[in-house]
């Protein structure tokens, strides 16, 4: 009696697990589709992430989503591509060329692809003159390529001081997009460049109008406002900015100085005070608690606040004038006329560099002049300028042995004899940056 009912029992549940086995077989293909689609879609969020901080201009965002998009599409060239030109714009110059040489394995040397290697060369400082030509004669006659090139090469142009190409860039750009924001700040620069203030502060007025809600324009207009004293404006718009960006040290120091301009010293002091807990050591914040201490009579308090600013920019021109002041109050003769010239040797060099900047608009063409522009910059602890100075003068004339020797002594001095040795070794054959050589390889194509 107990077999026949035994029997029974381990029959149902054999057929009770070739059910389940059946059920299974059917599940697993849709578990595994469901997990396909589940990356797809997942995929497709990063994307449109990615889109959405490509139109807001942030591209570290971008290239974050585009990177997680590769991590499901890494033989996509369309996502390479987007993933080189988010990494440049964020300045990750190396990623951006590892990823367009991806895209030109999967897809090869195409048209968009010329422009992205272009591009990436102007970004990393060989513009050369085919590469150049090519690209004004595309942002000429390609709308949809004007915005990409225009934001490549005016904060170039900028930075060499060629403000005829820029302003001729800008328009080209403004011509297909009346209201971009970011023309129209860059177009402020120009002009405030060449001397037109005015014109730059409506320039910038109309990008405030036209993206109320932006930092940037808002922080740009300010600085002009403070130029023309206008502090209540000024600080109205660093307050909005401030609710975004708490942490903004122009923001602190702008606002700072409107108080100050207002009579509110205590205001003024506490907003210096919280930049230096924020940021330990910034030398404009200390200098200026320096100015407002000797202004209000307190030597010794000031002289503390601008000894630790001179310690950490010793070519600080307002430094040095407020030291020769506090000694000078003090008594201290000796150590005010220290000050006193040095602080004339500071001055002098900003008086020629301001006359060198407008020689340069009028005769672009001299290396010479930029080339003495970055010695009084190097001299002044600007090494950033200088090197822009000397860059500028390469690309007029590539032969200029003055700046290559410069050059040569600067990497000396920074403890890079191969870059150094590498200038003295060009000098006078024409040669690119030794920094840019890796570029020269496949030069002609945009060119060509």
């Amino acid at each position: 009696m107990s077999q026949s009912i035994e029997q029974p029992a381990a029959g149902q549940r054999r057929g009770r697990l070739g059910r389940w086995l059946q059920v299974l077989a059917l599940l697993v293909p849709v578990a595994i589709g469901l997990y396909f689609a589940g990356r797809t879609l997942w995929a497709r969020h990063h994307r449109r992430a990615a889109e959405l901080a490509f139109e807001r201009g942030d591209f570290p965002t971008a290239q974050d989503h585009l990177r997680q998009c590769l991590s499901v599409g890494k033989d996509d060239p369309e996502l390479h591509y987007l993933f080189s030109r988010a990494a440049r714009r964020a300045g990750a110059l190396d990623e951006a060329a590892t990823a367009l040489d991806e895209c030109v394995r999967l897809e090869g040397r195409t048209r968009r692809v010329l422009l992205e290697e272009a591009l990436l060369r102007a970004e990393k400082g060989a513009l050369d003159r085919d590469t150049e030509r090519f690209l004004w004669t595309l942002a000429q006659d390609d709308q949809s390529k004007t915005r990409s090139i225009s934001e490549t090469l005016v904060p170039i142009y900028i930075q060499r001081y060629e403000f005829d190409k820029a302003g001729h860039c800008l328009e080209i750009w403004l011509q297909h997009e009346p209201n971009a924001v970011r023309a129209l700040l860059w177009r402020a620069q120009t002009l405030q460049a060449l001397g037109s203030h005015e014109k730059a502060v409506a320039e910038c007025r109309k990008a405030v109008q036209l993206a109320p809600d932006a930092d940037e324009p808002r922080l740009e207009l300010a600085g002009y406002l403070t130029m023309d004293r206008k502090m209540r404006e000024a600080a109205d718009l660093l307050e909005q900015v401030r609710q975004h960006q708490p942490d903004n040290a122009t923001v602190l120091l702008g606002l700072a100085s409107c108080r100050y301009h207002d009579g509110k010293v205590g205001e003024a002091e506490g907003l210096l005070k919280e930049l230096l807990l924020k940021q330990p050591g910034l030398a404009a914040a200390l200098r200026e608690l320096g100015h407002i201490a000797l202004d209000s009579g307190r030597l010794d308090e000031a002289e503390r606040w601008l000894q630790e600013a001179l310690a950490g920019d010793p070519h600080e021109r307002d430094t040095v004038y407020f030291l020769y002041r506090c000694f000078q109050q003090q008594g201290q003769k000796a150590r005010a006329d220290e000050f006193f010239a040095r602080f004339q040797k500071i001055d002098a060099d900003l008086v020629r560099l301001q006359k060198l900047a407008q020689e340069v608009l009028a005769a672009p063409q001299n290396p010479d002049l930029r080339y003495e522009a970055a010695l009084i910059c190097l001299r002044n602890g600007q090494d950033a300028e200088a090197l822009r100075w000397f860059s500028g003068a390469l690309q007029v004339y590539p032969q200029h042995q003055p700046t290559r020797q410069a050059l040569a002594e600067y990497y000396e001095r920074l403890g890079k004899p191969e870059l150094a040795a590498q200038y003295r070794k060009d000098a006078g054959q024409g040669k690119a940056n030794p920094e840019e050589k890796h570029l020269e390889k496949g030069r002609s194509g945009p060119g060509g």
